[in-house]
């Protein structure tokens, strides 16, 4: 699947699909402006499209969570599809809030919603319900090799994150009950020195004295 561009270069005419949704139907009269005419397809399998259209939804979504390297492409190619959109100078024709979010993550058979910045203000409002039957980190590459580095990777990993929660327990400090107490009797007795300097009931030496040798 190429641009359009593909199909007339050089000043020669050419001819290609497009496909549209009806909130996009603004880019039909975009179009006949730049003198680029348009004609309905019909195709005699109307009827049919409900039904082909769940068992290739089925079919897909089995080839996709067999082997990574297609979920991973899967992703990838909505990520660029949603930041093309949301670039895109015809934003007065085709607005990036009218797209359906939900129906473009499902036409690219995803399984997840992936994170990105694009998405965090809109995300609570997509109409996607994400397979939780289906655990990212469960699937595996169908190339033996890429995917036994790819567990080493990330048992390394988690190796990793696990000694920096160790080191980040060893540098907990703890305070004690008779610590802590301690110190809030020291600041205790503190503000009430500092109280009696401002109404005068004390000197600015007598203060000194008082907090003489505290941190």
């Amino acid at each position: 699947i190429h641009r359009v561009g593909r199909t007339a270069r050089l000043g020669r005419n050419g001819t290609s699909f497009l496909y549209l949704t009806p909130k996009e139907d603004n880019y039909l009269d975009f179009l006949k402006v730049r003198k680029c005419y348009t004609e309905e397809y019909k195709t005699e399998f109307a009827d049919e499209i409900p039904a082909l259209k769940s068992k290739l939804e089925s079919d897909c979504k089995t080839v996709v969570i067999s082997d990574r390297a297609v979920y991973e492409s899967g992703k990838h190619a909505f990520l660029t599809f949603i930041r093309a959109y949301k670039e895109h100078r015809c934003h007065h024709v085709l607005p990036f809030s009218k797209l359906d979010l939900g129906a473009v993550a499902r036409s690219f058979f995803l399984v997840h919603l992936p994170h990105m910045k694009e998405l965090e203000r809109v995300r609570h409002k997509i109409d996607f319900v994400a397979d939780t039957s289906v655990k990212a980190r469960e699937i595996g590459y169908k190339d033996k090799e890429v995917e036994k580095r790819r567990k080493k990777i990330g048992e390394e990993r988690r190796a990793e994150d696990e000694e920096k929660k160790k080191k980040r327990s060893r540098e907990k400090v703890f305070v004690s009950k008779e610590e802590w107490r301690y110190s809030n009797a020291e600041l205790s007795s503190d503000m009430r020195m500092l109280k009696k300097f401002k109404k005068g009931k004390i000197s600015a030496e007598d203060l000194d004295t008082a907090l003489a040798g505290r941190p």
